[in-house]
């Protein structure tokens, strides 16, 4: 597979460092200053979210984006955050769009 080709696929475990690493960039970026000691949730995201829905994007061996779905009792906005890369981010909204549509979610807010 070309390192050019975007894959969505679900949340490996071995993703784990990669997938933590990208979320405190982003947190850091939107507040500033982040305390990892404070993103608990993170420490392993496969048992955290076992009961939602996970996606990565990758191109090549580097993860680009990621999405976690999780089931809510009501209907509310599911955010999608904004991508560096636009082709990318464009084939990866559209997939998971239609990964959460399958999974149940009702309305999605993308940003």
């Amino acid at each position: 597979m070309g390192d050019d080709i975007t894959v969505v696929r679900r949340f490996d475990p071995s993703d784990q460092e990669h997938a933590r690493a990208l979320i405190l960039e982003g947190l850091k970026e939107h507040w500033g200053q982040i305390d990892p000691s404070l993103n608990r949730d993170l420490d392993d995201i496969a048992v955290t979210y076992k009961d939602g829905l996970f996606l990565v994007a990758c191109r090549g061996p580097d993860l680009i984006a990621m999405r976690i779905r999780m089931r809510r009792p009501q209907p509310e906005p599911d955010p999608v955050l904004p991508w560096r890369l636009s082709t990318s981010a464009s084939c990866c909204s559209r997939f998971f769009c239609s990964a959460y549509t399958r999974h149940g979610c009702i309305r999605l807010c993308l940003h």
